[in-house]
């Protein structure tokens, strides 16, 4: 029996398989993908233009970001081309030809996931790093902030590696008929969902901690936490992910339920993506419509680094004429809160601080 005319399972009493044209959630999932790889590329080129052009500053962490941008496109692709296989269409209106093309295309979504989900949450957690702790080391929050780096880098590398080893051999993951071995690609699913709503929360947690400790105006406390408050969407977009995870374990419609899970996912990669970058996009407004080139960059820690060193050697020089005492008191080793604080005037919160 040819199998590109047998429905992938048989349809349910009373309806009738439809392999010719079938409804398909496609559309949605693409108006969903169009409008998250928008947000999401548009954020990260704002920040990539502003750290390379404007503060000129581009490191690790924005080519890691550019990553993870290349990896999302991969994502978004693979997600359209399995509709075109039969993702988005109940799975008596599929057939067992393109079953297995779609098999293979939620094998290499899930795989994508992990390394595309990393590089968005170090570029966040390396952030919050160097805008908060960046000279304090010792602070609980900083050494939190690495523990999250490695428990985020070996769970997303366990879910990548995984995935790929979801059968042995791979051909049994999309040909069911084939011997071999797999894992419980449904625990997995769910793990995976589960896993990543707790590593969203700590992630909004540690911000929040740091903030409340810089001796800063309420008023400006509360305006640096509203950029990393936009991580609450992250968190509200992987509950509901985890969900609808859940509701796919539960049913055999596969190809139709899994569509919500892929939106959610699209949704949360554009959420993180954006907590990554939107503490550029004050500094880019103000290069914009104020004409500031000016390339200092307040929430960068190489400017601090080069200040601290310098704070160093006037230290050690005796002043001997009123000159060098004059360069020596003028002169102040930089520190968090008010790196914290001029980060919040940049964004327009609260007043000016004044420092002697």
């Amino acid at each position: 029996m040819d199998p590109n005319e047998v429905p992938a399972v048989p349809a349910p009493n009373g309806i009738e398989s439809n392999l010719i044209d079938p409804y398909s959630q496609q559309s949605i999932l693409v108006a969903v993908t169009a409008v998250t790889l928008t947000i999401s590329l548009g954020a990260i080129a704002a920040r990539s233009y502003t750290r390379a052009f404007v503060v000129k500053q581009f490191d690790l962490t924005d080519y890691i970001l550019l990553l993870g941008g290349g990896l999302l496109i991969a994502f978004a692709s693979i997600q359209i081309t399995a509709g075109q296989h039969g993702q988005g269409r109940h799975l008596w209106d599929v057939s067992a030809a393109e079953f297995s093309q779609v098999l293979l295309y939620l094998n290499i979504i899930e795989i994508l996931y992990g390394p595309t989900m990393f590089c968005a949450k170090y570029v966040v957690l390396r952030q919050i790093e160097v805008i908060f702790l960046n000279h304090q080391r010792k602070k609980f929050a900083f050494s939190l902030i690495r523990i999250l780096i490695w428990a985020n880098l070996f769970f997303y590398g366990a879910i990548f590696i995984s995935f790929i080893l979801a059968c042995v051999p791979r051909e049994k993951i999309y040909h069911l008929t084939v011997d071999g071995i797999c894992i419980n690609t449904n625990a997995s699913i769910i793990a995976t969902s589960a896993i990543n709503v707790v590593s969203d929360f700590s992630i909004l947690l540690v911000p929040i901690i740091a903030i409340w400790q810089l001796q800063l105006p309420l008023k400006a406390k509360l305006g640096v936490a509203t950029v990393f408050g936009i991580g609450i969407l992250a968190n509200v977009t992987s509950i509901v992910r985890l969900y609808y995870s859940v509701e796919l374990t539960r049913t055999i419609d596969v190809t139709w339920a899994i569509i919500p899970v892929a939106g959610w996912a699209l949704g949360e990669f554009a959420s993180v993506i954006v907590v990554a970058c939107c503490p550029h996009f004050p500094r880019l407004a103000k290069h914009l419509f104020k004409g500031d080139e000016s390339p200092v960059y307040r929430i960068s820690s190489s400017n601090n680094t080069t200040n601290s060193k310098k704070f160093a050697r006037l230290r050690n020089r005796t002043p001997n004429n009123d000159e060098s005492a004059t360069e020596l008191r003028s002169f102040r080793e930089p520190d968090t809160d008010r790196l914290a604080g001029e980060t919040a005037q940049d964004s327009g919160w609260g007043q000016p601080r004044t420092y002697p």
